[in-house]
């Protein structure tokens, strides 16, 4: 026998020290007289245990959204006897967000910022339990405005100036974009890429060159910080219906 198993000198008792989760065995006790066993009793031992080797999936420590966008869902694990009960709450307010083990948020706002914890709880005893958690960083979507004005014609060519401002709080980029839209060619060409500075007050200027008849040509900026995009421009389109003849569309 195992050396956590100890038996008391008269057999009437058994002690496992320690009692660990492995040790889910079933025991039986015999009576014995005159070498013949009179009577004996069975019973399945289950120990109780965890929350062990809790885990969040996908492992984050820092998630950041942009204002409008969803949560990409984070599941809650860990190992229990009896099952553990799960439950989400935010540190900022205690708020119980979810009891179940994956936390889902959509259009997520400024104010969902936060701490998320998730506490795993035996549910034998609410003694035993664990917790891990994650920080959400909500984020502002960028204002990008834009104006157009025409500044001349040249050989019957005309001439636009598209501007963009925007005012930032973080380290980002400014990224000009352009394509001409027919029926072959709808993709986006990267004119230039700006980087911006914190607390930075940005003001750009594309001159726009008109050249064919019958055809459509769209602009755009969008920021971005590290992580993805953080804000669009509205779009401008330049619809050539005729030489010096024009129709803009934001």
């Amino acid at each position: 026998m195992d050396n956590k198993y100890n038996v008391s000198a008269d057999g009437t008792e058994l002690s496992i020290v320690p009692l660990q989760r492995e040790d889910h065995v079933t025991l039986t006790c015999m009576a014995w007289q005159d070498a013949r066993a009179v009577s004996e009793n069975t019973i399945l031992l289950k120990p109780i245990y965890g929350p062990e080797n809790m885990l969040l999936s996908p492992r984050v420590s820092l998630v950041t959204v942009l204002k409008g966008l969803d949560l990409t869902p984070v599941n809650c694990s860990a190992e229990c006897f009896p099952e553990c009960i799960f439950q989400w709450t935010r540190s900022n307010d205690s708020f119980v967000v979810s009891r179940e083990t994956v936390l889902k948020l959509t259009h997520v706002k400024l104010d969902d910022s936060g701490k998320y914890i998730c506490t795993a709880i035996n549910a034998n005893t609410t003694e035993l339990k664990a917790t891990e958690n994650f920080t959400l960083s909500v984020l502002d979507r960028d204002e990008i405005t834009t104006q157009l004005s025409l500044v001349r014609f040249e050989d019957d060519v005309a001439i636009f100036n598209i501007g963009y401002s925007l005012v930032i709080s973080k380290p980002r980029s400014l990224t000009l974009q352009y394509r001409e839209v027919t029926t072959f060619n709808t993709t986006w060409i990267t004119e230039r890429d700006i980087l911006l500075l914190e607390n930075e007050t940005v003001s750009v200027t594309v001159e726009v060159s008109v050249l064919k008849d019958q055809h459509m040509y769209s602009y755009r900026a969008y920021s971005t910080y590290e992580w993805g995009v953080s804000g669009y421009s509205s779009e401008i389109v330049i619809a050539v219906v005729a030489k010096g003849k024009y129709l803009i569309e934001f």
